[in-house]
């Protein structure tokens, strides 16, 4: 019966031995999911940080398109095609007036030398008579 005995207690042994190397075994995968567990969480809140710093420059960038858009709607910049191509022809209408009106003036002034010249011819001959 001893030997019988032994027998059951060195199979306990091993199986106990077998038990003992599967849970070390088990804790040190245990181990490593956690360090991957770790890494995947600080992963996340890198992203999730970023993804923070992404939405405020986007609602950045949102209130200063905003505040362009009051401000070249109130200053007159806001204009359709239309509007725009009537005050370019408005413009161009106002150069014409006054490129008009100056060259009148050339030759209005034009008109005053020749007749400068001719008084001045004139009263050359006369002065020399």
């Amino acid at each position: 019966m001893s030997s019988e005995l032994e027998v059951v207690r060195h199979e306990f042994e091993r199986e106990k031995a077998k038990l003992l190397r599967d849970i070390s075994s088990l804790q040190e995968e245990n181990y490593q999911l956690k360090i991957k567990v770790q890494i995947e969480e600080s992963k996340t809140m890198k992203v999730q940080k970023e993804a923070e710093i992404v939405r405020n420059d986007l609602r950045d960038l949102h209130l200063k398109n905003k505040k362009l858009r009051n401000t070249i709607k109130n200053s007159d910049l806001g204009k359709s095609s239309a509007e725009w191509k009537e005050e370019i022809s408005n413009i161009k209408g106002g150069m014409d007036f006054w490129r008009g009106k100056a060259k009148k003036e050339e030759e209005k002034t034009a008109r005053a030398v020749l007749e400068l010249k001719k008084k001045n011819l004139e009263y050359e001959t006369m002065s020399e008579n």
